[in-house]
């Protein structure tokens, strides 16, 4: 698949077989989304630029790439100091993880969030560890809300306790 996009010299997107090119279409693709989200994960983890981050982590959405290292990736950014960059990494990890079975590296991430020194970065991750690990993070989220010195966090915390019960 010469330089990743069909041209006259490319012999399996001029084959005469249709299903031969409908894979060479599907090979193309499934390449570009690899490279794509390994240049966005890059991206989230090495950019100045908050507002770039915030791109990275939304075009890594997009890929639709719902693995370990995509995920990791936006947990990454829940951690972002600035808010925007938090936010919208929340956002995204909810899309990522709704309905997901929950898996020890991602969990082993969100409760690391959870009990992060910047009381913001707190509160980001308890719902999403709530909604994601569900039983596994009871644990953490009753700690939090008996003993977080930030309310902000204690309530984040209880909004991750309901998170537990909600999901199917």
């Amino acid at each position: 698949l010469a330089a990743h996009s069909p041209s006259q010299s490319d012999a399996s997107f001029d084959d005469p077989v249709a299903a031969v090119r409908a894979a060479a279409y599907v090979a193309l693709g499934e390449l570009l989304k690899l490279r794509s989200s390994t240049a966005l994960i890059h991206a989230i983890e090495t950019d100045k630029n908050r507002q770039a981050r915030m791109g990275a982590v939304m075009g890594l959405f997009l890929t639709g790439r719902r693995d370990s290292p995509a995920v990791l990736a936006v947990l990454e950014a829940m951690g972002d100091r600035n808010t925007a960059v938090g936010s919208t990494a929340v956002k995204v990890a909810k899309k990522l993880l709704s309905g997901a079975q929950p898996s020890p590296a991602i969990t082993a991430q969100l409760r690391k969030l959870a009990s992060d020194d910047d009381a913001a970065v707190r509160a980001r991750s308890l719902p999403v560890l709530g909604m994601y690990a569900r039983e596994a993070a009871l644990d953490v989220i009753a700690s939090t809300i008996l003993s977080d010195p930030d309310s902000s966090v204690r309530k984040a915390a209880i909004d991750g306790l309901a998170r537990t019960r909600l999901r199917n």
